[in-house]
């Protein structure tokens, strides 16, 4: 017993040396040594990202604001001049923009900066919880108010912003740049951003990377990080609207019921899927992202992360527990919307859920399908994926060793100085998910650094983006002009 005791000992001091030595030795990948640069923005800046808030281009679902956007155009001209006398200007799908900038070296792929006009409207029944009148554009305590300042009026903003300037001083970028703004992201971006990939695909044209809107520089990411965290979105995860449907032959009067009726199977459908949600996946965005965040944690995270061949299940049921961490580790199901019965006292025949699915890297609609199926395991429920949206599988990881990432890197730095920059998964939808025939590697940044309840009001109530984090938008877009060599 005693030899036993003494073995087990010295084995858990083995373990412990060993994890203490990994975590010693745990470093990020090579980082570069930037300096934050200090540079002024045009004093006229805020008053046009004001005027252009101003103008309501909504996206209903069903259609985009033709009228409005057109007022856009026309305010884009005016206050960019030089932009619209200097770069070639052409309006695709009607209402989209594409703008293409001669550098002077055209034999390399150029890169492409995207960006969405249109804007989501406001929700009737949450109105009256507006503090302010959502397209008004008023500058109040440092911020600038109102619908489309983070989503995304302030990246096409900034981007003409930065390029102005630059036309003003004489810079030619050193190679070819687009602008590619599209008018109906906000319902899938198929007379947009579908169009404007068709030109670009029937003109041969090949991007070297691009940039859309994505992750933001976080205040408040990860327990055991001190710094801000710059994430550069890698890949977005898929997504289906899917339905389950419940027919049975009879409905019946409400006086007898029996054991089970339409609404309790499909009830019990979902607590099966709430209670076995899809397996852990450490997909490489987000296998990267921790190899540059841990081993900046302090302890004892840092000691997880740096021995993740132990505490890997541990890590994962920690991440589980937060909304936003959970989400970029596994694929999510959320019902959305639950239909079923006519009148209090009619049993009904049909009961019918959409479940919003967002698919992590490494699974796909049809493995997701399965699962579901196997989960729910009851002949008498139909599960669809042709609901509203057509089902989409996630996007491909786009590399790190790349000049596209290292420009956008280089730029967080240059602007926001002393934070952490890392890969990411983003997990809503973008318009840069259509362009993959055209382009080798994208990525999906915002340059704002914001806390998470600042990223509340993306597409919610009070949206509002403070003054220095548009200026530092415009400072960012101005250095990755610039960075792009």
């Amino acid at each position: 017993m005693k030899k036993t005791i003494l073995f087990i000992l010295a084995a858990l001091l083995l373990l412990l040396l060993v994890m203490v030595v990994k975590t010693l030795v745990y470093h990020a990948p090579e980082t570069i040594q930037v300096e934050k640069l200090e540079m002024e923005v045009d004093a006229g800046a805020i008053s046009r990202f004001q005027g252009a808030i101003r103008i309501p281009t909504i996206s209903y679902p069903d259609r985009a604001d033709t009228a409005t956007m057109l007022t856009f155009h026309e305010y884009l001209e005016t206050e960019f001049p030089m932009i619209h006398g200097s770069l070639e200007k052409q309006v695709v799908g009607d209402l989209s923009l594409v703008y293409h900038w001669k550098g002077k070296d055209s034999s390399v792929d150029p890169a492409l900066f995207l960006a969405h006009m249109d804007v989501v409207p406001v929700d009737e029944s949450s109105e009256s919880n507006w503090d302010f009148d959502a397209f008004s554009g008023e500058e109040v305590d440092g911020y600038i108010l109102g619908r489309g300042t983070m989503d995304d009026k302030g990246s096409v903003l900034s981007i003409l912003e930065a390029t102005e300037g630059l036309l003003k001083k004489g810079f030619v970028p050193e190679h070819d740049i687009y602008f590619a703004f599209g008018h109906d992201e906000e319902i899938g971006g198929e007379m947009g951003a579908v169009k404007i990939v068709e030109k670009f695909a029937k003109e041969k044209l090949k991007f070297s990377f691009i940039i859309d809107e994505g992750l933001v520089v976080i205040t408040d990411g990860l327990s055991g990080i001190s710094k801000p965290i710059g994430l550069i979105g890698l890949a977005e995860k898929g997504a289906m609207s899917m339905t389950l449907t419940v027919n049975l032959e009879n409905g019946g009067h409400a006086m007898m019921p029996p054991k089970e009726t339409a609404i309790t199977i499909l009830s019990e459908a979902l607590v099966k899927l709430k209670n076995s949600p899809p397996k852990v996946q450490f997909n490489e965005s987000v296998d990267k992202m921790f190899a540059n965040i841990g081993p900046q944690m302090k302890w004892p995270e840092k000691l997880f992360f740096a021995n993740q061949w132990l505490f890997k299940p541990l890590i994962a049921s920690s991440l589980s527990k937060s909304n936003a961490a959970n989400a970029l580790i596994k694929t999510t199901l959320a019902p959305t919307i639950i239909e079923g019965g006519i009148m209090d006292n009619v049993l009904p025949s049909q009961a019918k859920a959409t479940i919003n699915v967002r698919i992590v890297p490494g699974e796909t609609v049809e493995s997701v399908l399965e699962y579901v199926n196997a989960t729910i395991d009851d002949d008498r429920i139909s599960v669809s994926s042709e609901a509203v949206n057509k089902p989409r599988n996630p996007t491909a990881i786009s590399p790190t060793d790349h000049i596209g990432f290292e420009s956008i890197r280089k730029s967080i730095y240059e602007v926001f100085g002393d934070v952490i920059v890392a890969p990411g998964l983003v997990i809503a939808g973008t318009d840069a998910r259509h362009y993959s025939e055209v382009v080798e590697a994208t990525y999906r940044f915002m340059p704002v650094m914001v806390s998470n309840k600042d990223l509340e009001g993306i597409h919610g109530v009070n949206e509002k983006l403070s003054i220095e984090n548009y200026k530092n938008m415009v400072r960012f877009y101005n250095r990755l002009i610039t960075n792009f060599k």
